[in-house]
């Protein structure tokens, strides 16, 4: 059995929100479940912290279908406890970051969706700089924007999550750079990632 004190570790993990802990009545915990798979495990691994915590909490989960950056002025807002969100300067001088991999590292990697039509001109990628002539799409808000601008990468956003898949498609955007345990919402052969 765990200990309290890495339980505790846990259940802050989830997110970059500073949650008050109380054993003597019960704490209301808010948190936002999109359609994303990573949202319902990340919701599920934080009732089963809950299940091991000292102290009477409960869980009020709601269904929004929010964008990262919505995520976060909920939290600035108090209107939401928890979240589990990539993170950068701007966000933890606002937000308390609690550092879990919830994923063991893995949201850390990319691999890039693209259109089919294109995986010719990836094959001829042997540098940064062939890179370079590539175009990105990213989600508005995201971490990775900076991140790709401030290596020279050229990045276009949308501010909805599905509306990339078919930008890739379309080609708006020649990659789009996406983190494990991502998916397709239209589960078609538009992207490679459904093939």
């Amino acid at each position: 059995m765990l200990s309290s004190r890495v339980l505790i570790k846990l259940l802050l993990s989830f997110g970059l929100a500073c949650v008050c802990l109380s054993s003597s009545a019960q704490t209301l915990l808010r948190v936002n479940q999109t359609e994303h798979p990573l949202d319902a495990y990340s919701v599920g691994a934080l009732r089963i912290a809950l299940e091991y915590m000292e102290g009477d909490y409960s869980l009020k989960v709601t269904d929004d279908p929010i964008t990262q950056t919505r995520a976060i002025e909920r939290l600035e807002t108090d209107q939401m406890d928890v979240m589990w969100l990539a993170s950068n300067r701007e966000v933890e001088q606002h937000l308390q970051p609690i550092r879990f991999p919830l994923l063991k590292g893995l949201l850390g990697y990319r691999i890039f969706i693209i259109n089919p039509n294109r995986q010719a001109r990836f094959n001829q990628i042997n540098n940064f700089d062939d890179l370079a002539q590539m175009t990105f799409g990213q989600g508005a808000g995201w971490p990775d924007i900076d991140i790709l601008k401030s290596n020279g990468l050229t990045v276009i956003t949308a501010s909805k999550y599905d509306n990339l898949f078919y930008m890739v498609e379309g080609g708006r955007f020649d990659a789009f750079p996406r983190g494990g345990l991502r998916h397709c919402p239209r589960n078609s052969l538009s992207c490679s990632c459904c093939v």
